[in-house]
């Protein structure tokens, strides 16, 4: 699902959880996830409706001023079938981990996983690394080239 700037906000704020979309088959599914720029959502149902079905406070829960205003939305005046989806706004879980130093013997086991996949590829992950890192700003395509390869 995409969302413009100005909803994304309002989900952020905690004003918007549910989504309305018109599709010929879902296009999300509760459990599921999707990252946006302000977060993580996290599909809790996704429900096919009627729009006679859609109330006030839902046409506000999906950040409009009222209903009339949510089923004159774009997104809604094509064709298929009217999919109510409800969600929660979580933080992404690649913030803390990028934010974390891992451990030496995390190190170690990322550096053990290196070597065994260049054990079984045609090519030196390490040599490769040692290669970025003595030619800063340099780009792949040149540095490949350089080493013979695509």
């Amino acid at each position: 699902m995409l969302f413009r700037a100005d909803t994304l906000r309002k989900i952020q704020k905690g004003q918007v959880t549910l989504a309305f979309r018109r599709w010929a088959a879902p296009r999300a599914k509760p459990g599921g996830r999707q990252r946006t720029s302000v977060g993580e959502l996290r599909i809790e149902s996704v429900a096919e409706v009627r729009e006679e079905e859609i109330t006030e406070a839902d046409a506000r829960a999906a950040g409009f001023a009222d209903r009339a205003a949510l089923l004159s939305a774009p997104m809604l005046r094509k064709p298929g079938t009217l999919w109510r989806v409800a969600f929660t706004l979580h933080d992404d879980p690649r913030v803390a981990l990028r934010e974390r130093v891992p451990t030496p013997d995390e190190i170690k086991a990322v550096l053990a996983k290196l070597d065994a996949m260049g054990a079984r590829a045609s090519f030196a992950p390490f040599a490769h690394l040692s290669l970025i890192e003595a030619n800063p700003g340099r780009r792949a395509p040149d540095l490949a080239e350089g080493l013979g390869l695509e």
